[in-house]
């Protein structure tokens, strides 16, 4: 096959997607941040992972016979999109409304779980800010040991190729704290065609919505530090709470941090219960939270004696129990989220290293811990975390 046998209208919209790639490099290049070859490389590599990103979740599911993606969109060991961490796993199965399916698996738990229902607008929102503004709840039948819920069937006789995107809906199914082997799967009701390769407008809708998808994950990484500061007193300090999945409360800080500063958080709630907190770079990407500790919860913790979580947000392990790990970064975000969706009262302010010794050696940040138990920890923390996800 020559170039001439490739259709005009896959080759316009191929010349498009070209364009866009150009025009979201050049935004990298021209941003701020960007004067930093690290920052630099870390925006490249979010480019070509948006665009693995669209053609997985946009491009190849077949809602025919739909699969529930975690590797092909959440894998910490490929992308930083900050889907999932060491807490919270999502799977993402993309469906037509008008067939009928259903989702099926091990036990939902009412107080962790959670499964809506998207359209494009809203999975583009989602996968690049957490944040889910418009989004169906489906209900959930279930028994002590299994949870089985059936939809779709809202519009007979719609076409969902040559409607795409405007029929396609995307299921994500929120597991919180799942264990090894935790099982959820989808099929469809109906007995599903052969399964071909697209063509022709089918390919063409595909590849556009693909494009516009790629285009959002890259704006809004670009004004993440913008975004996470915007109703915030400034850097290194939380601004108000927002609404997230099922109900999920989340806020947000952005830290700059000199050589020898830290981050010290502070927060209070009447409970400990159910949340977590992640550490994610200036572009807002989730770094290898299973071989770091860089994503955290209330089980990862100790409460100090006068009933406050304090936490060390810092790239190097300055021996305090209570540790967010940065990596490698003294740039990034601080991303909170609680299950009830009750907002905490939560501080953050740099503190220099000398002071941070004092107060851990004091008691406070969980007080201090030999570098053979964080050894330890560390490892147990990877073994959980490659079952989880079946490495």
């Amino acid at each position: 096959m020559t170039l001439s046998d490739v259709s005009a209208t896959f080759q316009r919209n191929w010349r498009r997607q070209v364009e866009e790639h150009r025009a979201m490099l050049r935004a990298v290049c021209d941003h701020p941040l960007s004067s930093d070859a690290s920052a630099r490389a870390r925006a490249e590599y979010l480019i070509s992972q948006a665009q693995a990103l669209a053609f997985n979740l946009v491009v190849a599911p077949r809602p025919e016979s739909p699969r529930f993606f975690t590797h092909l969109a959440a894998d910490p060991s490929v992308y930083t999109w900050g889907l999932s961490d060491s807490t919270i796993i999502h799977y993402i199965a993309q469906i037509d409304i008008a067939k009928r399916y259903v989702v099926y698996g091990d036990v939902f738990r009412w107080d962790l779980d959670s499964l809506v229902m998207v359209d494009l607008d809203g999975l583009m929102q989602f996968v690049a800010t957490g944040q889910l503004e418009k989004a169906q709840q489906v209900a959930i039948t279930m028994d002590p040991n299994a949870f089985r819920v059936e939809l779709g069937g809202a519009c007979e006789g719609a076409d969902v190729h040559r409607e795409f995107p405007r029929q396609a809906r995307w299921l994500i199914l929120r597991r919180w704290a799942p264990s090894a082997g935790s099982k959820v799967g989808i099929a469809p009701l109906e007995e599903p065609p052969p399964i071909t390769a697209m063509d022709g407008v089918p390919l063409l809708n595909r590849l556009q919505a693909a494009a516009t998808f790629s285009s959002y994950l890259i704006n809004a990484s670009l004004a993440y530090k913008e975004r996470s500061t915007l109703r915030s007193p400034g850097i290194n300090s939380f601004g108000p709470p927002w609404k997230s999945f099922g109900g999920e409360c989340g806020q947000s800080a952005y830290f700059s941090l000199a050589d020898d500063e830290t981050l010290l958080i502070e927060m209070s709630c009447d409970d400990y219960k159910q949340w977590r907190l992640r550490s994610t770079d200036c572009w807002g990407q989730v770094v290898n939270y299973i071989d770091y500790q860089s994503s955290i919860d209330q089980t990862d913790i100790r409460v100090d004696d006068d009933g406050i979580i304090r936490i060390v947000v810092s790239p190097t392990d300055e021996g305090a129990f209570n540790w967010l790990s940065t990596v490698a970064f003294r740039q990034g975000g601080c991303e909170l989220a609680r299950l009830d969706g009750r907002s905490f009262e939560i501080s953050a302010s740099s503190v220099n290293k000398s002071d941070l010794d004092r107060m851990i050696h004091a008691g406070r940040c969980g007080g201090p811990i030999a570098a053979e138990t964080r050894n330890k920890m560390l490892a147990a923390r990877r073994s959980r975390l490659l079952d989880v996800w079946d490495y």
